[in-house]
């Protein structure tokens, strides 16, 4: 969404008017690219009091809009401070990604006036609807291709698919094209996609179901290497980035021994989801 310069049935504070006159709207944003994530950072400000005191009590919100057209990936975050910090999974951001900032009210203004409009404005007060932007910065796009490696994210090798079959094991999983694909009883794959709404539990699905896939590959990939077989696998998109990884944590792949166990070396490998679940289960026994 790339709001460019147009009327609004109601002053806004922008670049491209002079409905709002005497005061600022800016707002930067930082991106930093991780192993599967993109971090932004968020600092926004106005000088414009009434605009600061609608978010003060909540009925205006800062916000930002992201959109890729490549992958549909299309969200919007707010917050009411100066400073903001939020991430997007990198497997959501593929090319030219659209960043568009402004001031929305988060609730029905009946009788929106600023101290600040323009003298044309002067005695006028706007109905102003839930969602309608009261200030708007400029656009901003940047290119994820060129800020993110996906060889590096361990998420984006794998695919969880639902095994129909009634006498299906609880896990199982198959490499044998370029993701590596882990399959879960009817039962167990539902569970798992409720419980992954629930951003807390991540870590602890993670732990569940990537780490014994992974642990398994990994023990095929040393026994196949140590009797020196020519793996079938070694072609696979999934292969190559966990030599990848492997190789940035000091470990050569075709070694005949690592130097730390594969349930260990896979902790490392995607940040350690065990101690995270561990945090996260203790935290909702407290709550309890």
């Amino acid at each position: 969404m790339q709001i460019n310069p147009r009327l609004f049935p109601h002053p806004v504070l922008s670049f491209f008017s002079d409905d709002v006159v005497e005061c600022q709207y800016q707002c930067s944003v930082t991106i930093v690219p991780t192993s599967n994530a993109y971090q932004f950072g968020v600092v926004s400000r106005t000088s414009n009091k009434d605009l600061n005191l609608l978010i003060l009590h909540g009925r205006a919100s800062f916000a930002l809009h992201l959109e890729c057209p490549k992958t549909r990936f299309r969200d919007i975050y707010k917050w009411n401070t100066e400073a903001h910090k939020f991430q997007v999974p990198a497997s959501q951001l593929d090319g030219k990604v659209h960043i568009c900032r402004f001031i929305i009210a988060t609730e029905d203004i009946d009788n929106y006036t600023n101290t600040n409009f323009h003298a044309d404005y002067s005695g006028f007060s706007f109905k102003i609807k839930k969602g309608d932007i009261l200030a708007l910065g400029t656009t901003q796009i940047f290119d994820a291709d060129k800020d993110f490696d996906p060889l590096r994210s361990i998420p984006s090798i794998f695919r969880i698919k639902i095994n129909k079959d009634t006498e299906a094991a609880p896990i199982d999983i198959e490499y044998d094209s370029d993701k590596i694909t882990v399959y879960l009883s009817e039962e167990n794959y539902r569970l798992f996609k409720t419980l992954q709404l629930t951003k807390s539990l991540q870590p602890a699905l993670a732990q569940f179901v990537i780490v014994p896939a992974l642990v398994s590959i990994l023990e095929r990939i040393k026994v196949l290497k140590r009797d020196d077989e020519i793996l079938e696998f070694e072609d696979k998109r999934w292969y190559k980035v966990l030599v990848k990884k492997l190789k940035e944590h000091g470990i050569n792949a075709n070694a005949t021994d690592w130097p730390i166990s594969t349930v260990a070396l896979v902790q490392k490998l995607i940040a350690d989801p065990l101690s995270q679940s561990l945090a996260a289960l203790n935290s909702i026994q407290e709550d309890d």
